[in-house]
């Protein structure tokens, strides 16, 4: 179970990170888990962030502390980037970061970077080319995406992958090279909490998995169950699809 949040564009890193620490108190939306009280259900077993720097290399920061109580969260605070994706985790498994997001391999000279929520509770299969660093079903899910991977054709092999696995728990997951992004949306018993959302105005785009508390200049709409969005980094460029 995680919160995630990917912004492109003119982007404020400060007020998206105010932002996620809203979300991972649990004090933002109400959802299945959070029905009785706000707050039960925080995101507390350590947060990951990856961005672009200007010479457009992936920088990635991890910590097993939350993402509330981390001081070290305060100088990520003053980055400039166009691109930051920001993951934060509870999980029953290990809190190590070989177990934080994102999860990342080099497959054809390209960085790959991969964060997931949900839980997975199917075996799940993966070439043997690719070993674990922690136990968790989401890195296993990396490896079994990229075993089914067919050269350059991602989406196809994202969608292949996605429909092997058909526990309704939830699992979406963001899968993200340099220049372009995969948004999946598993369908699942808990729409209110694996839900995701689009957020846009004419600088930015923002998927979330819930709706930044503060963003009153934004759009919104619902990424809903079983679609998969792609974003081209470049050019702002949203394209919608369905998993199966």
């Amino acid at each position: 179970m995680c919160r995630m949040l990917i912004a492109l564009g003119k982007i404020d890193v400060k007020f998206l990170i105010e932002e996620m620490i809203l979300i991972s108190k649990d004090m933002n939306q109400i959802h299945e888990f959070n029905k009785d009280n706000h707050g039960n259900f925080k995101h507390d077993n350590g947060w990951g962030i990856a961005y672009l720097d200007q010479q457009k290399k992936w920088k990635i920061i991890k910590s097993t502390k939350p993402i509330f109580e981390d001081p070290k969260i305060e100088k990520i605070k003053k980055i400039k980037t166009n691109l930051i994706i920001i993951h934060a985790r509870k999980s029953k498994s290990e809190m190590s970061l070989n177990n934080t997001h994102p999860f990342t391999y080099n497959y054809l000279n390209e960085k790959i970077l991969f964060f997931h929520n949900g839980t997975l509770e199917q075996l799940i299969h993966f070439n043997n080319r690719y070993k674990l660093k922690g136990n968790t079903d989401s890195e296993q899910l990396f490896y079994s995406i990229l075993s089914d991977l067919k050269n350059r054709d991602y989406l196809t092999g994202i969608k292949k992958n996605l429909n092997k696995y058909t526990k309704k728990n939830g699992s979406n997951i963001i899968f993200s090279l340099r220049d372009k992004l995969f948004i999946a949306v598993k369908d699942n018993e808990y729409p209110l909490y694996f839900n995701m959302y689009l957020g846009k105005n004419s600088n930015q785009i923002i998927v979330s998995s819930e709706i930044l508390p503060h963003s009153k200049d934004l759009s919104w709409e619902t990424i809903t169950e079983n679609q998969i969005l792609t974003l081209d980094h470049n050019k702002h460029l949203i394209l919608k699809d369905k998993i199966k």
